[in-house]
């Protein structure tokens, strides 16, 4: 092996890297990288969005007008099966409700603010907050989903109503819930 010598310029292949001559040599070379540095950024397409600026489209939700075609069908199943052990009870019934009330929950919140879908969204809120006290912790979340999926689809005035009927209900009605799952449901880390 051949050592280096510290006053001799290292050799890279055929290129040799010598030091600068100077102030002007650098300010040559600084300018340069400059200028090549903003050729590329004016041609460098960032996150995809191309060059010409884009005016936003208006999508129409076309799946508001039929989500009660996939809500309903799915409610009645629930509804017309709930009796059932084989299918409701233990954990595995557990997870097939919690996983039933979030889709629900996502058909609700596809549907957008089509008309009917406080309808849709007073249903959902019946039927998760009879699933309040559920002994799950899957359940109860699945519950607090649809409940706010529920109350973001409703008028101001018709989620009072709901509150109110949730208050009058007993066992400490929607407030009481909420803090019960607070103490009990919330993730101490």
């Amino acid at each position: 092996r051949r050592r280096l010598a510290a006053d001799r310029p290292k050799v890279s292949g055929k290129r040799s890297l010598v030091p600068l001559d100077g102030p002007d040599e650098g300010e040559r070379v600084r300018g340069r990288a400059c200028r090549t540095v903003n050729s590329i950024e004016e041609r460098t397409r960032r996150w995809g969005k191309g060059r010409g600026v884009r005016t936003p489209k208006t999508v129409t939700n076309r799946f508001g007008p039929i989500a009660h075609l996939f809500f309903y069908p799915l409610l009645g199943g629930f509804l017309r099966t709930k009796e059932d052990p084989t299918i409701w009870a233990g954990p595995n019934g557990n997870r097939f409700l919690s996983c039933l009330l979030v889709c629900l929950s996502r058909i609700l919140e596809c549907a957008e603010t089509q008309p009917g879908t406080e309808v849709l969204a007073a249903d959902l809120w019946d039927v998760a907050w009879s699933f309040r006290s559920a002994g799950s912790p899957d359940v109860r979340m699945a519950v607090l989903v649809a409940l706010a999926v529920s109350a973001g689809c409703m008028p101001p005035e018709h989620l009072m109503e709901m509150m109110a009927r949730a208050e009058g209900g007993g066992g400490g009605g929607l407030t009481g819930y909420l803090e019960d799952v607070v103490l009990r449901d919330s993730d101490p880390t």
